[in-house]
């Protein structure tokens, strides 16, 4: 999956989730947009919404909230336009269809919140625009995030198209206590949808639980984002990564992938000196004489390596020496009449 510049087949992607930090300020959203991006985001989510259609009537504290942080339509595509043309990769989570639709045509791929996981017309839209998509799965089960997945695959399917899902493990409380955060699931979703790319929405203070989704087969993070941790009382603020925190993550992350490597088990350039050195070599433990037969009392496996290695002990037993080799010598595979293991 491309995100940005990042291919999640190279290295982790790391996105800014700004969400409603801005507060409805389309200056305070475009600094924070240029900020994540010189920290190291690959890429900067926001949230797309109309009030209205988010939130019901019932809910006045909750619904006048949105309408004072909501960007215009409009303004949301003027971000991603203008980002665009800054060279950042700015995209959105939309929480309508009306948004949904806004988006589209400005987005390179779309992400679905994971309190939409159950909303089955959005999902089967966002999957009919051909879209890679990411999907949260915070307070999810098993079987609702395959009946997720099977929606927008079998939408692909009926469109003959077949773009990236990611999928991220997610806990959705704010902030989410260590305890609950299970990251071997990222492990699980790996291991049941081996065709999605997985990753964690991280919502716990500090980096340590997005490095170690990381470390469990993680290949996308995301974060929250703000310019200031007392920004206002809005609580996504406390919670979020201020530029400090986000450019340390963005480090770590790059030094956790170096330390994490291919997974092929090989030697490492710096242990190729190291082999000779740290292995036994098959070795003369008394004098031998030509056309003695070798016993186990014979030889004793001391390092270095320099001559036969200790694993063929049990093929030089038995076998004809050739020549005289004094004690403390290292055997080598031409030192015996006959033998193919020496």
């Amino acid at each position: 999956m491309k995100i940005g510049l990042c291919n999640t087949d190279e290295r982790v992607a790391l996105i800014a989730e700004i969400g409603n930090n801005h507060e409805g300020s389309m200056e305070v959203a475009r600094e924070m947009i240029h900020v994540a991006h010189e920290c190291g985001a690959d890429a900067v989510k926001l949230q797309s919404l109309v009030p209205e259609l988010f939130v019901s009537p019932d809910q006045p504290k909750r619904l006048a909230q949105m309408r004072r942080f909501a960007l215009a339509p409009e303004e949301y595509v003027e971000l991603i336009e203008e980002s665009a043309a800054a060279g950042i990769t700015v995209f959105s989570t939309p929480l309508d269809l009306s948004s949904l639709r806004t988006l589209v045509p400005v987005v390179s791929l779309l992400k679905i919140s994971s309190g939409d996981i159950t909303y089955r017309q959005l999902l089967e839209e966002a999957a009919s625009t051909g879209l890679d998509i990411i999907l949260s799965t915070g307070a999810s089960t098993h079987a609702e995030v395959s009946r997720a997945v099977e929606v927008i695959e079998q939408a692909w399917a009926g469109a003959d198209v077949r773009p990236h899902l990611g999928l991220l493990h997610c806990v959705s409380s704010y902030p989410a206590p260590p305890e609950s955060l299970n990251l071997h699931a990222v492990r699980t979703l790996q291991d049941l949808f081996p065709k999605c790319i997985v990753g964690y929405s991280d919502h716990s203070i500090g980096n340590a639980a997005a490095l170690h989704a990381v470390a469990v087969g993680g290949r996308i993070v995301e974060k929250h984002f703000t310019l200031d941790h007392n920004f206002s009382e809005f609580r996504d603020h406390a919670m979020s990564s201020d530029p400090f925190e986000f450019t340390r993550l963005r480090t770590e992350l790059s030094e956790l992938e170096l330390m994490l490597g291919t997974g092929r088990k090989e030697p490492a350039e710096c242990e190729l000196k190291a082999r000779p050195l740290i292995r036994r070599s098959v070795t003369a433990r008394i004098d031998l004489h030509a056309g003695d037969l070798v016993a186990t009392s014979d030889v004793i496996c001391q390092r270095p390596e320099t001559g036969l290695g200790a694993w063929y002990v049990p093929e030089v037993i038995g076998q004809r020496v050739r020549s005289a080799i004094e004690a403390g010598i290292p055997l080598q595979r031409g030192d015996f009449d006959q033998g193919s293991g020496a």
